[in-house]
């Protein structure tokens, strides 16, 4: 008995294509993660520097003790004593069909106190699913003292954070003579 086998066509069988099809598959799934973890990343850089941006921008004009321009504003006739950086928490709704509120924070000019002030930017809003938690700060503030004198705290921590899946985050932190970190 002699068997003879049909030379086989050229072309792929279903099982080949199919392992072909997984693999493109797995690859493609790992791929899209990290590219969707990449992005969540880079917004929170984005944010983050633009805090720290404004928070530098409160200290040059402390550290220069020049008032608002807008006419009409409590500094025209007071002291300047600084400009304030504070965040505002927004915290889960009560109820789930209440809608979501992002965090948010403003800068200020202190004339001479917390009770006379002048808003300089703001509000901005840290869009959901970001936010911002601190230690450190009292009253959620950072004050920067006019001409150089520092801030009204010992070291303030500003953690902001992507919550989701994977959950990142990023710290800066401003001392008492004003260093932001």
């Amino acid at each position: 008995m002699h068997f003879e086998f049909k030379k086989a066509k050229n072309g792929y069988t279903i099982i080949e294509l199919l392992f072909a099809v997984s693999i493109m598959a797995v690859i493609f799934g790992v791929g899209f993660a990290n590219l969707r973890g990449f992005q969540r990343r880079q917004l929170l850089e984005n944010y983050v520097r633009q805090v720290k941006a404004d928070l530098r921008l409160a200290q040059e004009l402390a550290l220069a003790g020049k008032k608002p321009s807008e006419s009409a504003n409590d500094c025209d006739t007071a002291n300047l004593s600084g400009y304030t950086f504070r965040f505002y928490n927004n915290y889960p709704p009560a109820l789930p069909t209440d809608p979501l509120i992002p965090d948010e924070y403003e800068i200020y000019a202190e004339c001479p106190d917390w009770g006379n002030r002048v808003l300089i930017k703001g509000p901005i809003e840290i869009p959901i699913p970001f936010n911002i938690s601190s230690s450190g700060m009292p009253g959620q503030r950072i004050k920067f003292n006019i001409l150089g004198r520092g801030t009204d705290v010992v070291s303030a921590t500003l953690t902001f954070r992507y919550e989701g899946i994977l959950s990142t985050s990023r710290t800066i932190t401003v001392t008492s003579t004003g260093q932001i970190q």
